[in-house]
């Protein structure tokens, strides 16, 4: 992938703080270019309406949509009646009352901007010395994607990454806004021209599935048959997090799973201490669990969607080397124990 692909999705993911609801003023914006200048580029050009747009996107789909700033008195947000909404699905309305913002504390926003910010220089930037231009991007958005939130676990508590996107309707995290935005934005960059390109949701499946678990005749037998499915899926997911980032996959969510960080540590073992301490405890028996689904659902540039050696190719392609990779295995093995 080319650099201004990972540069769009460093910037999405950095694009709002991870402390961003307990800002004052909630309109700042995250470290993303001081991040983006230590990796040699500085405001991107093209990229800022392309975020932007991601940025939208995944709020609209988070959460209703409605324009505080220049509404035309048709809602009054300050009414205690407030803004009548209805769910989408079950059909269940309730009143949300809107308050107006508070008045800003530069000083205390200012502090936690840079609290979040050292944290992030003293973690991250060491880690890039010495690595190609490419490499680094690779590496630096991984990094901010799997570590950062445990880093800032460390400095503000377990449940930072669980704050809210949005205070207002605070029913969708933090992380998982800005790893959306990271996701539309990468597939709104056109990774072979840079031109403008647009997301689609991809879904891979992979059959029967059934079949193969209902021939088991043991406990022993179920549990190989799902973990065969699950290692299967779990490979296609890390090929995709690799060239797409792990951010793309909406399903399943790639974040803190074992069979995942143990790949990621291989790659690049100086990630150990942030990705193996949440598992500490019991991370190989974790290493176990069949948890992957057969169905892989992701948000895709739609150039590598439509081109004939794209995302859908190389999944049939790892599932084809990997099952015939474990067969293989399989038949030495039997060689070996059982010899003619």
């Amino acid at each position: 992938m080319n650099q201004v692909f990972w540069q769009a999705k460093i910037w999405g993911l950095l694009h709002d703080p991870l402390l961003k609801s307990l800002y004052k003023k909630k309109d700042k914006e995250g470290i993303w270019e001081e991040v983006l200048k230590h990796l040699g580029n500085s405001n991107p050009a093209g990229l800022k309406k392309k975020v932007k747009n991601a940025d939208y996107i995944a709020a609209a789909s988070d959460r209703p949509a409605w324009d505080e700033e220049n509404q035309r008195g048709s809602v009054d947000y300050q009414h205690t009646a407030g803004l009548h909404i209805s769910h989408l699905l079950s059909g269940k309305h309730q009143n949300a009352v809107i308050q107006g913002r508070r008045d800003a504390h530069p000083e205390q926003d200012r502090e936690l901007e840079e609290k979040e910010a050292q944290i992030i220089r003293d973690n991250l930037f060491p880690l890039l010395e010495g690595l190609t231009a490419e490499e680094q991007h690779q590496k630096a958005f991984w990094w901010l994607w799997r570590c950062l939130p445990v880093a800032m676990a460390k400095e503000f508590g377990d449940n930072t990454a669980l704050l809210p996107a949005d205070t207002r309707i605070p029913d969708c995290p933090i992380w998982s806004h800005n790893s959306s935005v990271s996701a539309l934005a990468g597939s709104l960059v056109d990774l072979e021209e840079n031109q403008n390109s647009r997301p689609y949701l991809v879904i891979f499946t992979m059959t029967p599935v059934q079949e193969m678990i209902k021939a088991s005749r043991k406990m022993q037998d179920f549990w190989a048959g799902s973990w065969l499915l699950h290692y299967l899926s779990a490979k296609i997911c890390w090929k995709w997090a690799q060239q797409y980032g792990p951010d793309s996959l909406v399903y399943p969510s790639l974040y803190a799973q074992p069979l995942i960080d143990q790949w990621l540590v291989n790659c690049w073992s100086d990630f150990s201490d942030w990705v193996h301490e949440p598992f500490e405890n019991g991370f190989q028996k974790k290493l176990l669990t069949a948890g992957f689904p057969n169905v892989l659902v992701a948000v895709l540039p739609g150039n590598v969607v439509h081109s004939g050696k794209g995302a859908i190719a190389c999944a049939e392609g790892v599932l084809r080397e990997s099952w015939m990779e474990l067969g293989n295995k399989v038949w030495d093995k039997l060689k070996n124990e059982f010899p003619a």
